[in-house]
């Protein structure tokens, strides 16, 4: 109930698996606007007390990080329904109302009105806008999930260049800069296997035509493949080894360490893979 004044007493609390988190932005701010009654007081005061476990620096955390967007919790079942219906006197109708009134419709209608919106907007365009949105989004929830990590001081394999990778999520410029480079290697990697590709199917061609030639001429051109084939085993080596060192240039940039790093994140049914995953 609203009060003059309300009392934190602890910024953190129990979620799934036992463990303890702190308390998200939003369920803070939800609390201190319980301080001021309406109507009576001008102004409502909020106190978060100290623990051996949270003091300034977490409040100073929880306050200025981003307010997620809030989630319909709503999941329809069997028990549900008949509920519904039996509340309706067995009327569908009733039950259909009370469910347009959940929170859930209530953002199902505003996503409607949203995409329909940005399809006239964008016109053709409209797909390959929600597909950029979409790796803003993730982007912007794998940067929520590694800071998460590294306040909770857990356990990540020793590849993943954390530090590096906050820095450029954080980043918009550094962010470019590295898909752009990503871009490069793969495309280099990708003309380096067709080159490959193209100098092993001239091997097996140069060797079905020496097989094909008629017996009263390989002397002739025996000489001529020979040479011709130790050229081509030559330059096949080399590539072999131009493909290796992409491939490693592939592996070790950032973007794939980014990607093992969300892969990772997103095992377990830890609060952190849900919204990965979601």
């Amino acid at each position: 109930m609203p009060a003059r004044t309300t009392v934190v007493s602890s910024l953190a609390k129990r979620g799934a698996g036992s463990t303890i988190n702190l308390l998200e932005t939003s369920n803070l701010l939800q609390i201190a606007g319980r301080a001021g009654r309406r109507g009576m007081d001008t102004d409502g005061t909020c106190v978060i007390l100290a623990t051996p476990f949270e003091g300034p620096g977490e409040a100073a955390s929880i306050l200025t990080n981003e307010v997620k967007p809030i989630v319909s919790q709503f999941t329809p079942s069997y028990t549900l329904a008949v509920n519904l219906i039996a509340r309706g006197g067995g009327k569908l109708d009733v039950a259909q109302q009370l469910v347009r009134k959940s929170f859930a419709m209530w953002e199902k209608m505003e996503l409607e009105d949203e995409i329909a919106t940005a399809k006239e907007a964008h016109g053709e365009k409209f797909e390959e806008v929600v597909e950029a949105a979409s790796q803003v989004r993730f982007m912007s929830i794998l940067k929520d999930v590694l800071l998460s990590y590294t306040q909770k001081k857990r356990s990540v394999p020793k590849d993943m260049n954390m530090k590096q990778i906050l820095e450029t999520l954080k980043s918009r410029d550094l962010l470019k800069k590295e898909s752009k480079s990503y871009v490069r290697a793969f495309q280099i990697l990708e003309l380096e296997r067709n080159t490959l590709e193209y100098l092993e199917r001239e091997a097996r061609t140069m060797d079905a035509n020496s097989l094909n030639e008629d017996d009263e001429n390989i002397d002739i051109f025996e000489d001529l493949f020979a040479e011709d084939a130790a050229e081509l085993v030559t330059q096949i080596d080399a590539q072999k080894k131009r493909v290796l060192k992409s491939e490693r240039d592939v592996n070790r940039h950032l973007f794939t360490t980014m990607a093992n790093a969300a892969n990772f994140c997103m095992r377990g049914d830890s609060e952190e893979a849900e919204w990965l995953r979601n």
